[in-house]
């Protein structure tokens, strides 16, 4: 039996929902970007390591956006996460195309990471949640 739930009306719409999350993963890779870039010019970050420290940034910015659409959206938790990614995939894609003129490195690397990153969110909120127990029924020993 499906456990019946009260209607509090505090969800988002999936629009809303996503762009939220959308706007998350943006300001958490443009401070995060940032910082990385304060970081090498201070030289306590070498050059050689930036593409590492890029993926991390993405990866956590991809997580913490999907969980973000997750929770605001508050249903279809795995599909939430999963167009949550692809919008950030979508939008870091046009910003290349539109201030780099196209020069797509490192595309796969970061489709996989931002895949990955949505994937482990989506599995944590697709657990299954235990409701409360039932008791048992006593039975008579006459």
């Amino acid at each position: 039996m499906r456990k019946q739930t009260k209607v509090t009306g505090r969800s988002m719409s999936m629009l809303a929902g996503s762009a939220l999350g959308l706007a998350v993963e943006m300001a958490i890779t443009l401070v995060l970007c940032a910082i990385l870039a304060d970081q090498v010019l201070k030289e306590s970050i070498s050059q050689g390591a930036v593409g590492y420290w890029s993926i991390a940034i993405v990866a956590l910015a991809a997580a913490a956006g999907a969980a973000v659409s997750a929770w605001s959206i508050k249903r279809r938790w795995g599909m939430v996460c999963l167009i949550a990614g692809a919008l950030y995939f979508l939008t870091l894609l046009a910003i290349t195309a539109f201030c780099f003129g196209g020069e797509y490195q490192g595309f796969w690397a970061t489709g996989a990471t931002i895949l990955i990153a949505v994937s482990a969110v989506a599995a944590l909120g697709l657990r299954r949640k235990r409701g409360p127990r039932l008791p048992l029924k006593k039975l008579n020993y006459r």
